[in-house]
């Protein structure tokens, strides 16, 4: 089992790289479960209300129990 994370910027090819791992690995019969968000992390970082500065980073995703297993990939060219 692996988990990746993938970021770049807009036009960077990233739903094409998706879209072509999906399609080969289900191929192979294996089971892949994406998902995405929107890149505006005001959007998607956990909220903690009335929470302090602490408590916050320890919600953010890099405290993340399992986020030490996850492979990152930060794509810079475009395809």
């Amino acid at each position: 089992k692996s988990s990746f994370f993938v970021d770049g910027p807009g036009g960077i090819g990233k739903t094409f790289l998706y879209f072509t791992l999906i399609a080969k690995l289900r191929s192979k019969g294996q089971i892949v479960k994406a998902t995405t968000s929107s890149g505006d992390f005001c959007q998607v970082l956990p909220v903690v209300q009335k929470g302090i500065k602490i408590q916050m980073i320890h919600a953010c995703i890099i405290k993340y129990h399992l986020w030490s297993i996850i492979k990152v990939l930060h794509l810079q060219q475009n395809m």
